[in-house]
């Protein structure tokens, strides 16, 4: 059997922020209020850093349960997964 070939992939440090890229202090304009936004609603921003891979901003902020809906498309739980937990 022939020897296998090298996966070739990206190179390092080729993809992605580098390290000081991923908690820069200009977040744009829109991301300042949501975090006023999470403020006024009673939350706490603990966080406003860059995705290391695709670069988009993202916020990471504790919210009020009662600030919190459920997604519409949460499923019930099935007799498997019921009867799992209870064991």
């Amino acid at each position: 059997m022939p020897p296998r070939k090298k996966r070739k992939g990206a190179e390092p440090a080729s993809r992605g922020l580098t390290a000081a890229d991923l908690g820069a202090k200009d977040a744009p304009p829109e991301v300042a209020k949501l975090e006023v936004d999470i403020e006024a609603d009673g939350g706490s921003v603990l966080r406003a850093n860059r995705d290391p891979v695709g670069g988009r901003w993202q916020v990471l902020a504790g919210l009020p349960i009662e600030m919190v809906a459920p997604t519409p498309f949460q499923r019930d739980a099935s007799p498997a997964h019921v009867e799992r937990s209870r064991q």
